[in-house]
């Protein structure tokens, strides 16, 4: 029986389960799942060994040379910056010597 579980993919098994009233398998692993349906196995006799798909194998493709192409000179946009303002400091006058005013 269990060669039989374990031929079938954990969503098939889960489907299974679903069907009967059986609580708590939703996130269980593959093998608990299992070990689940052995102790449940009278609820699950009507399940079959699954077939196996056989996988096509992929042919290679013949390995293409790359090219080489003429080196390009990337040119790049200048990028404008807009003209800063700069702020000029106030400059106070210093008074050395108070000279009288001219009358």
């Amino acid at each position: 029986m269990k060669d039989i579980f374990e031929s079938h993919p954990v969503a098939v098994l889960k489907q299974e389960i679903s069907k009967t009233n059986i609580k708590g398998y939703s996130k269980m692993k593959k093998a608990e799942v299992i070990e689940l349906m052995l102790k449940n196995k009278d609820k699950f006799s009507y399940i079959k060994m699954a077939e196996k798909k056989e996988r096509r194998k992929r042919e290679k493709k013949p390995e293409k040379k790359p090219e080489k192409k003429p080196d390009k000179k990337i040119k790049l946009k200048s990028v404008k910056k807009p003209d800063k303002k700069i702020k000029l400091k106030s400059v106070k006058k210093i008074k050395t010597k108070e000279e009288p005013d001219p009358i």
